[in-house]
């Protein structure tokens, strides 16, 4: 693999000179020589961008040649940290078509829970995953009173309140106690609802 070419791409990106950029990001592409050399630099560059950059987008050349084959590749092997950084990085493959049709339409917390019955203890797996939960369950509650946006049915709030109790489970800190009760009382509320 070419290091000085993947150097070389960032420079060009920070200094705003596109056309070298390209050129650059396309020789490292095509500069790796075997899959476990792709692997471990995938691994190394997530790891280190989970650290330094958050969960930004990816450049679409390394996404889709180099880091998407490796998680996918993890993804048929049911590899708890690919799947997570499947998730983490929904937005480079979700608007690729070729690219999602290969997960067939997985959603990002299917994923994560996949990820999580395999390896419940990996703690980066269940930040991510309570963090996910919260923000869905922000997003569930934000029409109420009026009523949750989840799967209709008993079967809906069934599925939310094991999805609740999941996150209390995760929640050690207490940091998200109070948002996640006043959820669980909002689904108790559907549920009588339902069975008027």
């Amino acid at each position: 693999m070419d290091l000085d070419a993947y150097d070389e791409f960032v420079s060009c990106t920070n200094s705003g000179l596109k056309a070298n950029a390209r050129e650059a990001v396309l020789r490292f592409v095509n500069s790796f020589s075997c899959i476990p050399e792709r692997e471990e630099w995938v691994r190394s560059f997530l790891n280190e961008k989970a650290q330094v950059q958050g969960n930004g987008a990816i450049r679409h050349e390394i996404y889709a040649y180099i880091v998407f084959p490796v998680l996918k590749a993890g993804f048929d092997q049911d590899d708890p940290w690919a799947l997570m950084w499947l998730a983490k990085t929904r937005n480079n493959f979700s608007s690729v078509k070729t690219l999602s049709d290969q997960l067939k339409g997985v959603t990002p917390l299917e994923l994560l829970l996949r990820a999580f019955k395999i390896e419940p203890e990996m703690p980066e797996l269940k930040a991510k995953l309570l963090a996910h939960l919260v923000s869905g369950f922000e997003y569930a509650g934000h029409e109420w009173p009026s009523g949750l946006l989840i799967a209709p049915g008993l079967a809906g709030v069934n599925e939310e309140q094991e999805l609740v109790e999941l996150a209390m489970s995760l929640d050690v800190s207490g940091d998200n106690t109070s948002g996640l009760r006043d959820y669980q009382g909002k689904l108790d509320e559907q549920l009588s609802r339902l069975k008027r």
